[in-house]
Protein backbone atom coordinates (compact mmCIF):
# COMPACT_ATOMS: atom_id res chain seq x y z
CA UNK A 1 0.00 0.00 0.00
CA UNK A 2 1.25 3.52 -1.04
CA UNK A 3 0.30 6.71 0.14
CA UNK A 4 1.55 9.93 -1.83
CA UNK A 5 2.04 13.53 -0.62
CA UNK A 6 2.14 16.06 -2.73
CA UNK A 7 5.62 18.29 -2.76
CA UNK A 8 4.36 22.25 -2.13
CA UNK A 9 6.27 23.44 -5.65
CA UNK A 10 5.74 20.31 -8.22
CA UNK A 11 1.75 20.46 -7.40
CA UNK A 12 1.36 24.65 -7.12
CA UNK A 13 3.68 25.59 -9.44
CA UNK A 14 3.64 23.24 -12.53
CA UNK A 15 0.05 23.10 -12.76
CA UNK A 16 -2.50 20.57 -12.47
CA UNK A 17 -2.29 18.93 -15.50
CA UNK A 18 0.18 16.01 -16.18
CA UNK A 19 3.51 17.08 -14.39
CA UNK A 20 1.56 18.78 -11.36
CA UNK A 21 -0.86 16.20 -9.16
CA UNK A 22 -1.82 13.52 -11.47
CA UNK A 23 1.60 12.43 -13.19
CA UNK A 24 3.00 10.23 -10.20
CA UNK A 25 -0.03 9.54 -9.52
CA UNK A 26 -0.90 7.89 -12.63
CA UNK A 27 2.48 6.13 -12.24
CA UNK A 28 1.72 4.70 -9.07
CA UNK A 29 -1.53 3.68 -10.79
CA UNK A 30 0.65 1.66 -13.66
CA UNK A 31 1.93 -0.34 -11.05
CA UNK A 32 -1.09 -1.82 -10.06
CA UNK A 33 -0.14 -0.61 -6.53
CA UNK A 34 -3.06 0.12 -3.69
CA UNK A 35 -2.65 4.58 -3.97
CA UNK A 36 -4.49 5.36 -0.25
CA UNK A 37 -4.92 9.41 -0.31
CA UNK A 38 -4.80 11.32 3.02
CA UNK A 39 -7.15 13.64 3.55
CA UNK A 40 -5.24 16.35 2.75
CA UNK A 41 -4.22 16.22 -0.99
CA UNK A 42 -3.02 17.83 -4.22
CA UNK A 43 -3.67 21.66 -3.59
CA UNK A 44 -4.84 21.28 0.00
CA UNK A 45 -1.59 19.34 0.90
CA UNK A 46 0.02 20.04 4.01
CA UNK A 47 3.43 21.21 3.96
CA UNK A 48 6.49 19.07 5.31
CA UNK A 49 8.00 22.32 6.09
CA UNK A 50 11.32 20.71 4.36
CA UNK A 51 11.37 23.26 1.08
CA UNK A 52 10.66 27.07 0.28
CA UNK A 53 14.48 27.73 2.97
CA UNK A 54 12.42 26.81 5.96
CA UNK A 55 14.22 24.83 7.56
CA UNK A 56 17.16 26.98 7.62
CA UNK A 57 16.09 29.89 9.65
CA UNK A 58 13.38 28.08 11.37
CA UNK A 59 14.39 24.14 12.56
CA UNK A 60 12.18 23.46 15.45
CA UNK A 61 9.29 24.81 13.36
CA UNK A 62 10.31 22.64 9.98
CA UNK A 63 10.37 19.76 12.18
CA UNK A 64 7.40 20.55 14.29
CA UNK A 65 5.70 20.76 10.45
CA UNK A 66 7.20 17.10 9.40
CA UNK A 67 6.07 15.35 12.60
CA UNK A 68 2.22 16.83 12.18
CA UNK A 69 2.93 15.18 8.24
CA UNK A 70 3.89 11.92 9.60
CA UNK A 71 0.89 11.84 11.73
CA UNK A 72 -1.47 12.13 8.78
CA UNK A 73 0.79 9.12 7.02
CA UNK A 74 0.59 7.17 9.19
CA UNK A 75 -2.89 6.54 9.53
CA UNK A 76 -2.99 5.54 5.91
CA UNK A 77 -1.26 2.56 7.31
CA UNK A 78 0.99 2.39 3.93
CA UNK A 79 4.51 0.91 3.37
CA UNK A 80 5.78 3.33 1.50
CA UNK A 81 4.81 7.59 1.69
CA UNK A 82 5.90 8.62 -2.13
CA UNK A 83 6.41 12.13 -3.00
CA UNK A 84 9.15 14.28 -5.63
CA UNK A 85 10.85 16.25 -3.78
CA UNK A 86 14.06 15.42 -2.06
CA UNK A 87 13.33 18.18 0.52
CA UNK A 88 10.66 16.41 1.29
CA UNK A 89 12.38 13.02 1.50
CA UNK A 90 14.96 13.87 4.05
CA UNK A 91 12.54 15.93 6.42
CA UNK A 92 9.77 13.48 6.11
CA UNK A 93 12.74 10.94 7.14
CA UNK A 94 14.21 12.96 9.84
CA UNK A 95 10.40 13.25 11.54
CA UNK A 96 10.18 9.15 11.31
CA UNK A 97 9.86 7.57 14.74
CA UNK A 98 12.46 4.40 15.06
CA UNK A 99 8.66 2.05 15.35
CA UNK A 100 7.72 3.75 11.65
CA UNK A 101 7.74 1.13 9.38
CA UNK A 102 5.99 3.47 6.29
CA UNK A 103 9.68 4.02 3.97
CA UNK A 104 9.80 7.53 2.53
CA UNK A 105 10.98 8.10 -1.01
CA UNK A 106 10.68 9.63 -4.27
CA UNK A 107 8.26 8.06 -6.89
CA UNK A 108 10.82 7.58 -9.34
CA UNK A 109 13.42 5.66 -6.15
CA UNK A 110 9.82 3.46 -5.73
CA UNK A 111 9.10 2.65 -9.05
CA UNK A 112 12.56 1.13 -9.88
CA UNK A 113 12.40 -0.47 -6.84
CA UNK A 114 9.29 -2.12 -8.23
CA UNK A 115 10.69 -3.33 -11.96
CA UNK A 116 14.14 -4.45 -10.37
CA UNK A 117 12.32 -6.62 -7.83
CA UNK A 118 14.61 -4.73 -4.52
Amino acid sequence: MVTYHDPCDLGRKSGHGSLGFEAPRKAIGATGATLREMARNREDSKCCGGGGGLRAPYPALSVAMAKQRMEEIREMDADYCLTDCPSCVHNLSNARKGKDRVQIMTTVRWLDRMLHGE
